[in-house]
């Protein structure tokens, strides 16, 4: 979890459980809520850091592409910074950023598409995921098997 350690590969569960967490511990400036469910049961989280009835919002994201993983954990850690700063009571500058909040709510959506995420981090099988080809995937991964003369796969690859 990117709370308390930093895995080598940040997994929806570890956003589940990374949004409880700061849910308890930086309650004041910070809300989680769903924006959906995809189509594999996952919730898109969303956060709020500040005041949701600002009248200037800014919106972060990550993990919108499946292979682009990466991105989930730096928004992460970009939002547990400055939720300590806030807690710390730390300035920007000669701004508190308590201050840069005054008018200001940062939506943040760490892992924009969980169950691309899932899959190209664990494949069809372990991410929960049965591949069916009538199903649209909007341009999110391609799955092309090598096969072999007698017609069993050989190699599967990711694209």
């Amino acid at each position: 979890m990117i709370v308390d350690h930093n895995p080598s590969v940040y997994t929806y569960e570890d956003l589940v459980s990374d949004t409880d967490l700061l849910k308890s511990r930086y309650s004041s400036v910070f809300s989680a809520d769903s924006l959906g469910e995809t189509a594999d049961g996952r919730q898109i989280l969303h956060f709020i850091i500040g005041n949701e009835d600002a009248s200037r919002k800014i919106l972060v994201n990550g993990g919108i592409h499946a292979r682009e993983y990466i991105t989930c954990q730096l928004v992460m850690k970009q939002t547990v910074s400055f939720l300590k700063h806030i807690k710390n009571g730390d300035s920007y500058g000669d701004i508190s950023y308590k201050d840069l909040l005054q008018d200001t709510a940062i939506h943040v959506i760490c892992m924009v598409n969980p169950d691309g995420v899932s899959i190209s981090q664990q494949g069809l099988i372990k991410s929960g995921r049965i591949w069916n080809r009538s199903h649209r995937w909007m341009g999110l991964l391609f799955q092309i098997m090598i096969i072999s003369n007698n017609g069993n796969p050989m190699q599967t690859v990711w694209i």
